[in-house]
Order: structure tokens, then C-alpha cells, then sequence
């Protein structure tokens, strides 16, 4: 794995790879000890693109759905990675706490998830809780909440 926010991860469908594939994911301790989720591949463009959608979530308080998006665009001798992340909450109240503490905690993690990615690829080792990344080359545009 090359997330510091998934522990393991299994791929839980026969699709390997491609839109309809799923996997579940046991998420790391940065997110919450027992918590877990489950996606699928709602997109894909072998290489380039994928969108995501998680559709099952065990134990992350006040989530109720989350899903997003990875492209690889190459830009001269560099290869960037864009992502997108939604997701909305329960109900309102966890709407009103995400808004007034857990967002700025959702964006620190995701520069740490997309910190991790770049880790991983630029040197093959695998990335946990522990791994010490460098998030200052990630630039955050935004989060959106619905």
C-alpha cells in the first residue's frame, strides 16, 4: 500500500482492475483503530484515470459517503497527479462539527495520502502511518463538502 491512511487493503471482487473492480481496505491507526472501508472503480482509463466511490464505511464517525478521483497528466519531464476527494456527513451535526474542526483535519490527511503516493513512487517502498513524508511539494486546491 502507498497510503499512510490504509493499513492493508484486498482487492474483494475477480475484476483485478477496471470499472466495477472493488477492494476493502483496513484503515491505519491515523484514521481510527478498526475502521474500514469498501470502494469501487466507477471509471477508468488504464494508466491515467480512475474515479472511486466508497460504498461501504465501518467505524469512521460521522462519514456517510466519500469518493473521488486520480489522474496522471505528464508536463515536460514531470508527471503530476490531480485528485478529487467528496465526501458528505451523517447528519447534520457532524456537518457542523466537520465544518468548524474535521475539513482542516481532512485536508491534512489528504495532502499526507497524496504525499504518500508520490513516496511510493519515486522509491518503491511502502508506506504506512509511520513513513516520514514530505508534504511541503503538495498543493491542496480544496475540498469539497456536500
Amino acid at each position: 500500500m502507498s497510503s499512510p491512511t490504509v493499513d492493508t487493503s484486498y482487492l474483494s471482487s475477480t475484476l483485478k482492475t477496471g470499472v466495477g473492480a472493488t477492494r476493502h481496505m483496513i484503515l491505519s491507526p491515523l484514521i481510527k483503530k478498526g475502521a474500514m472501508l469498501d470502494e469501487r472503480v466507477l471509471e477508468w482509463e488504464e494508466g491515467t484515470y480512475q474515479k472511486l466511490e466508497v460504498y461501504k464505511v465501518y467505524k469512521v464517525s460521522g462519514i456517510q459517503t466519500m469518493g473521488g478521483d486520480f489522474r496522471l497528466t505528464a508536463q515536460g519531464n514531470k508527471t503530476i497527479l490531480r485528485s478529487t476527494l467528496n465526501y458528505s456527513m451523517k447528519n447534520g451535526m457532524w456537518g457542523m462539527m466537520n465544518r468548524m474542526m474535521g475539513k482542516k483535519k481532512f485536508a491534512t490527511v489528504w495532502r499526507k495520502v497524496m504525499a504518500g503516493y508520490k513516496h511510493h513512487i519515486e522509491t518503491g517502498e511502502r508506506v504506512t502511518h509511520k513513513t516520514k513524508l514530505d508534504i511541503k511539494p503538495v498543493k491542496l486546491i480544496g475540498i469539497k463538502v456536500k
